[in-house]
């Protein structure tokens, strides 16, 4: 694979990776660059969950390697990777649901060698952005869905991350909601961040990623614009489950 530029990229290049002698990944190749959206889409299973974890330091990959603005990172730890600009969200939360919403962003920014104050700063300015300022001393615990999602996004944030993988931060929510948080994602590539949004829907991918790469089966199948990849055949394929011999 050919990374265009190297010095601000994250990227797996040939990844394989088995547990228990079955294949997760076979060979994928995928590039975030920032200030990019990049929506990474595939059926249930096809991996894309492993992937994260290979980029974000909680899994390490059997072949092929992991490379950060040009350095290779392959079995860095996750807290190494945190620090060094690489933050992720989960699909199931991990919020402190007892402490408040305000200090829960507050501790990831700690977490990363912030002071207290440039912590309590960055959380302020966080909440702002994620529609949660006025709940900010309320328990994590008492957050609709909807802004329990955008919380895991800002603590995220809190890390000051220079690339962003959002693993399902649209699940659950309202198409009202979904709108709002398309505008999130934006914003926050408007800041040079490079954004990796796997999701199942469909609409928040085709509307706010500027490319997407399709995974089926563990291996790189497809990529391309929201265009591109809406008229594709081997799209349509793929879903449907016609894709064994690819």
């Amino acid at each position: 694979m050919t990374i265009s530029d190297p010095s601000e990229a994250l990227a797996a290049v040939g990844i394989h990776r088995a547990y228990s002698g079955v294949k997760a990944l076979r060979g994928v190749d995928v590039t975030l660059r920032r200030g990019e959206v990049l929506g990474l889409i595939g059926p249930n299973g096809a991996g894309k969950s492993t992937l994260v974890n290979m980029l974000t330091g909680y899994d390490r990959p059997d072949e092929g390697a992991i490379m950060l603005d040009g350095t290779d990172i392959t079995g860095w730890p996750a807290h190494r990777l945190a620090r060094t600009g690489v933050a992720r969200t989960y699909q199931r939360g991990h919020l402190y649901r007892d402490l408040s919403v305000r200090e829960n962003v507050e501790v990831a920014a700690l977490a990363t060698g912030r002071s207290r104050a440039e912590a309590r700063g960055d959380a302020t300015g966080l909440l702002e952005l994620f529609g949660a300022a006025d709940r900010s001393e309320q328990p994590a615990r008492t957050l609709p869905h909807g802004l329990e999602r955008r919380l895991g996004v800002a603590r995220a944030m809190a890390t000051r991350p220079n690339y962003l993988l959002l693993d399902e931060p649209a699940a659950g929510l309202n198409e009202g909601e979904i709108g709002e948080f398309g505008e999130v994602i934006r914003s926050i590539a408007a800041t040079g961040v490079g954004v990796l949004l796997i999701d199942h829907n469909i609409r928040l991918i085709m509307a706010v990623c500027e490319r997407i790469h399709v995974i089926v089966q563990g291996r790189s199948y497809l990529e391309g614009t929201p265009d591109e990849v809406r008229g594709s055949q081997a799209l349509v394929e793929a879903y449907l489950g016609r894709s064994g011999t690819q």
